[in-house]
């Protein structure tokens, strides 16, 4: 049979472990809040991309329209002007403008993956937080009952005296 010494203690260690698992569920809260933003964050930086990748395809359907027009002279005529410099300096814009647009179009789709990795790792912190979440009701119901084991020995206690 316990005393409430004995009790006292066991309400202490309870207290504890509650505690302990509440500091547990505010790191893991913590963690969970840093991947949200970090996915706030690469979101933002996705849509800037974007938009770049849209002036940049503007810019390259520019280039592509130059290019065509030069060379299309160049076919009506039959003979490039002063050397084909026109053409030169069109091809080179246009593949200038490709190279931008693709070395764009590839940091999205790093950034994409960057997202999906990221709301990947959130997902796993939700689990674990849910989890502690459950482990945090659990040591609060454990922790009730042992002070309510505690105030009936205190009760015992001093009926008996």
């Amino acid at each position: 049979m316990s005393t409430p010494k004995k009790q006292e203690k066991n309400v202490q260690n309870k207290q504890t472990k509650l505690n302990d698992v509440k500091r547990k569920y505010d790191t893991q809260w913590n963690a969970v809040n840093t991947w949200v933003e970090k996915i706030r964050a690469l979101g933002i930086q996705k849509e800037n991309l974007t938009r770049e990748v849209a002036a940049l395809k503007f810019r390259h359907q520019i280039s592509l329209g130059t290019f065509r027009r030069h060379e299309q002279r160049l076919a009506e005529s039959g003979r490039p002007g002063a050397n084909g410099e026109f053409e030169k300096n069109a091809r080179k814009d246009l593949e200038n403008e490709e190279k931008k647009y693709k070395k764009v179009e590839d940091e999205v789709k790093a950034v994409t993956k960057g997202i999906e990795t990221a709301q990947e790792s959130e997902r796993k912190a939700r689990r674990k937080l849910d989890e502690l979440h459950g482990q945090l009701a659990d040591a609060r119901i454990k922790l009730r009952i042992e002070e309510g084991r505690l105030l009936q020995f205190g009760d015992r206690y001093r009926l008996a005296r």
